[in-house]
């Protein structure tokens, strides 16, 4: 599944919210303005969460490398890969896309 256009339809979609929340007149009608609300609350969290596994695969394939090099140290640090493996894959599954 291509998530990452997923993704950028949501952040698009963050963009137009803020834009309708920086608008007073929003307010004038209180139950679209708590839809709105809620809505830029959830898609925020969710770009959040994208942000923290998008930084965890970036640590996790320069971990990789390390690993795969000769250093005892670095080869020592493997742990710490699966650990970080482990935290995308939770993510993953539970993230709310």
């Amino acid at each position: 599944m291509d998530y990452q256009s997923l993704v950028e339809r949501k952040r698009e979609r963050f963009e137009q919210l803020e834009r309708e929340i920086a608008d007073p007149a929003l307010f004038e009608n209180r139950k679209r303005a708590s839809e709105i609300m809620r809505e830029h609350s959830s898609v925020k969290q969710l770009l959040a969460l994208w942000n923290d596994l998008e930084i965890a695969r970036e640590q996790l394939d320069q971990n990789r490398e390390l690993a795969a090099s000769n250093d005892v140290e670095i080869a020592a640090s493997k742990s710490l890969i699966c650990d970080i493996y482990v935290a995308v894959l939770n993510v993953m599954r539970f993230g709310d896309l």
